[in-house]
């Protein structure tokens, strides 16, 4: 996600902390449980296969699912991101499109 997003999802009331420099690197499995430990409630990301790679029902937090890795094409999305973040629990899986729609993936 990009960090100027963190910004814009502020103005929409979301907390949205920046992802640590420790974490880069991380295979997907080690981030996740580092996750639970942290005791992150919500994860943003643009992996698409994330979900099919690794059980996220059975995990104590959401992935919301961008579409694009680029600001230009976040931003016009931005509220959308926010309410997804909003409605994101335990184990939900939620992957907006590029026009903001979005699904909701129950555990």
């Amino acid at each position: 996600m990009p960090r100027d997003l963190i910004a814009a999802l502020a103005a929409f009331g979301c907390i949205v902390a920046p992802f640590p420099d420790t974490w880069k690197g991380l295979k997907n499995g080690d981030l996740l449980a580092r996750l639970e430990v942290e005791t992150i409630s919500v994860l943003i990301t643009c992996d698409r296969n994330m979900r099919f790679q690794h059980t996220i029902g059975t995990r104590p937090f959401a992935l919301v699912v961008l579409p694009d890795q680029r600001l230009a094409r976040l931003l016009p999305i931005c509220r959308q991101i926010s309410e997804a973040v909003r409605i994101a629990a335990p184990g939900r899986v939620i992957i907006l499109d590029r026009t903001g729609q979005f699904d909701v993936l129950e555990p």
